[in-house]
């Protein structure tokens, strides 16, 4: 009998004890949870590809505008539509607070233009006209300044000349010099990779890729823009083709040096 009240009372503390490790582990592994660390949207890193974001519903616009341009003025309502489709998609459009100088005089530029071809279809007088391209002008050389200083580059807005009344003068793009020896930035904003390749075609052979979100110094591009020659990442000195619908430029295409393909 003795033996056995002996077991029981070590069975008893040996389970009290078997518990006690539970709760601790479990108190423990409860307040020690594993957090994710945020990315900083705004370092060094990611700061391009958040910048290529944004200018890529700025190249959009410029794209419609510039067509709406060349139109009639009795055939500028679906255009008009379509560059307010894009206004709201920069409006919805999350961007860290490092990018908020830029994306006020993105907006600002595309109410600009929109207002000032809104008031040509209802017949505005030609000063009122040429006030509101002098402005969408003067708002995307603020705009464009304003992604330099992001990216860390330098540019020289030439003067801009006094629009004529002509509709086809809406909404100009204004011409950008980089005049110093930082080489404008390609991003690739995603969802894939894009291939590197020795000479710009698509069949062309590849010489690696440039990974979602990764940068890469670009030089050259062809004569019809459809491609850009950059320094292969991790290859100092090497170049390569990416296919320019794919990717993002920190710069407008036209500041690139045609570049003939090496045979």
């Amino acid at each position: 009998m003795k033996i056995s009240n002996a077991f029981i009372f070590i069975f008893t503390i040996g389970s009290l004890i078997l518990a006690a490790c539970k709760a601790t582990a479990t108190a423990t592994s409860t307040a020690l949870p594993l957090v994710s660390p945020t990315p900083d949207l705004c370092s060094a890193q990611i700061l391009p590809s958040e910048v290529g974001k944004v200018n890529q519903k700025m190249r959009e616009f410029d794209d419609i505008s510039r067509l709406a341009g060349t139109l009639p003025q009795n055939s500028l309502y679906q255009a008009v539509s379509d560059l307010q489709r894009v206004r709201r998609d920069a409006e919805d459009q999350s961007t860290p607070p490092c990018l908020q100088e830029l994306k006020k005089y993105q907006l600002a530029h595309m109410n600009a233009v929109i207002n000032t071809l809104i008031a040509f279809m209802g017949g505005a007088s030609p000063d009122d006209l040429n006030q509101g391209i002098s402005s969408s002008r003067q708002l995307h050389d603020q705009y464009t300044v304003e992604m330099a200083r992001l990216l860390g580059l330098t540019l020289v807005v030439p003067p801009t000349s006094t629009p004529g009344a002509a509709a086809s003068a809406l909404p100009g793009t204004p011409v950008i010099q980089v005049t110093q020896a930082t080489l404008p930035i390609v991003s690739n904003p995603g969802p894939n990779t894009i291939n590197i390749r020795t000479q710009p075609a698509l069949d062309a052979p590849t010489l690696g890729a440039l990974g979602i979100g990764l940068t890469a110094n670009a030089s050259g591009k062809t004569a019809d823009e459809q491609w850009i020659l950059i320094e292969v990442p991790g290859t100092p000195g090497q170049l390569g083709w990416v296919y320019a619908p794919l990717i993002q430029l920190s710069v407008p295409a036209a500041n690139l040096p045609v570049t003939t393909p090496v045979p």
